[in-house]
């Protein structure tokens, strides 16, 4: 009869500690960038200005490596995992509108 309480007791705290450590856990959501069509406007901009072939060169590379950093970033700011569009079948959160528009303003910072 003695130990039944303090049993209860430690089984309520156990239950309790557990609840509010998984409650506190960071959940990571499923988000896709559609990569091809920002690639695509990016192509489509140099084709409008007319870009020689060193500058399409140098602002593809410029391209890539400031797309890696911003989704970098993007996915540590939100704690998402992001995948290329056409490697989703179902579900997710578009992102590509938001990375755009940070990718838009860290080119132009680069530049």
């Amino acid at each position: 009869m003695r130990l039944i309480l303090p049993a209860i007791v430690l089984v309520l705290v156990v239950l309790l500690v557990s609840m509010t450590l998984y409650t506190l856990k960071p959940s990571e959501r499923i988000a896709f960038f559609n990569k091809e069509a920002v690639y695509g406007q990016l192509i489509r901009q140099l084709a409008e200005r007319k870009a020689t072939e060193a500058q399409v060169a140098q602002t593809t590379r410029r391209f890539h490596a400031v797309l890696s950093q911003t989704l970098a970033h993007y996915t540590k700011r939100h704690q998402v995992v992001i995948l290329d569009q056409k490697l989703v079948l179902a579900g997710g959160l578009d992102v590509t509108t938001e990375v755009t528009a940070e990718l838009s303003q860290a080119m132009r910072k680069a530049s």
